[in-house]
């Protein structure tokens, strides 16, 4: 979701596996302006859930609004890049979007077509010119959100929620988790739970599935 707030003058720009879902669930709240369908939905120069820097940017521009741009605190969410990588590789792996069952190979051919770099860098640069103004660090998350939200002028604290067991981890094997999802929502999972009739990951709300995950 690409979220702007006019009352506390701030852009949030959702990243890639990063758990920016579950932040932008916190930083909505103070948001008047939520751009939530996704890329195909829209027309041609309108924002969408994952709407890049330069789109964002471009925009405000066309809409009379540049000063937002220029004015504005951009933020986003950042995290270890090898634990994206491998989140990248669990998200694809899980949803059958490839068929490459090694990990290796499949950093090999996403790294050398940069699909997982570009992924990144477009929602940080424009002309190879860093405009993001504050970075949530995935590993300090509520340090590093309390900030911003200090210096934003808001007047709440952010609490980390405790963490589910993740099952990227359990899937491919890694006994001490080292990519926490931290999603304050749902985790992903390659089976469909059978006590749930409708919905396809284990769900933090569910009594039964939280029994299966922990």
């Amino acid at each position: 979701m690409t979220l702007i707030s006019n009352k506390y003058k701030f852009i949030y720009i959702k990243t890639h596996r990063t758990s920016s879902t579950a932040t932008q669930g916190f930083f909505e709240k103070f948001c008047d302006l939520k751009y939530t369908k996704p890329r195909f939905s829209v027309k041609k120069g309108e924002l969408h859930n994952h709407s890049t820097a330069e789109e964002i940017k471009n925009y405000l521009i066309k809409n009379n609004k540049k000063y937002i741009w220029d004015t504005y605190t951009k933020i986003c969410v950042i995290r270890n890049p090898y634990a994206t990588i491998l989140s990248h590789y669990g998200w694809h792996l899980i949803r059958n979007k490839t068929k490459e069952k090694n990990f290796n190979n499949f950093i090999d051919k996403n790294l050398i077509n940069q699909s997982i770099i570009h992924n990144f860098k477009n929602k940080m640069f424009i002309d190879d010119l860093l405009i993001i103004d504050k970075f949530i660090i995935y590993e300090d998350k509520e340090n590093t959100i309390n900030n911003i939200l200090s210096d934003l002028g808001i007047k709440s604290k952010y609490i980390k929620e405790k963490k589910i067991k993740n099952f990227i981890c359990k899937l491919l094997g890694i006994k001490q988790c080292a990519c926490p999802e931290d999603m304050q929502v749902e985790v992903f999972t390659q089976t469909k739970p059978t006590h749930c009739g409708s919905h396809t990951r284990f769900i933090k709300s569910c009594h039964q599935c939280i029994a299966i995950t922990t």
